[in-house]
């Protein structure tokens, strides 16, 4: 990796990360912090139907949502930038200015930054993806507001030069 110094704060570089690779990350990310808790919610309400609606089936479904916003908000500041998704698919979050992998501040702020955007109809749904498409690093602005960026593990952990390929 390569650092360029700027008043004593590096700025490093890094190539985009593949695009199938996150893709298939991020949906295995909301499997698992979505979707299994309605499914386990899902589940539990199917069972006792019966019998009506239970304290245990209230208290599965405000877990599953604390969970979920637990999952989405600190996902990629576990596991060295790498959230379950990113951990199967090879890939990590780093910071742009120290190359360090992503704290739980950074993973809250790029979460909760794209989330919002995510709230404007067609137009914020279209922002996110169409960064990670078409910008050359492949950062949405969750990212740019956090200051961080989805890598390619391999590339980090080689210590490879990004400008040199």
């Amino acid at each position: 990796m390569t650092s360029v110094s700027a008043h004593s704060i590096a700025v490093t570089s890094y190539p985009k990360a593949r695009l199938f690779r996150r893709l298939i990350a991020k949906l295995i990310d909301a499997y698992i912090g979505v979707g299994m808790p309605i499914m386990a919610s899902m589940i539990g309400l199917a069972v006792s139907s019966r019998s009506g609606v239970s304290v245990v089936n209230v208290l599965l479904l405000l877990s599953s949502f604390v969970w979920a916003i637990y999952y989405t908000l600190t996902k990629d500041a576990h596991n060295e930038g790498r959230s379950m998704g990113k951990r199967a698919m090879k890939l990590m979050v780093v910071n742009v200015t120290t190359g360090e992998p992503c704290s739980t501040r950074e993973s809250v702020t790029r979460a909760f930054i794209g989330g919002l955007v995510g709230l404007v109809p067609f137009i914020g749904w279209a922002i996110e993806p169409g960064l990670v498409l078409f910008s050359a690093d492949g950062r949405r602005v969750g990212d740019k507001a956090a200051g961080t960026q989805v890598i390619d593990r391999d590339v980090y952990l080689a210590g490879m030069d990004p400008l040199l390929g």
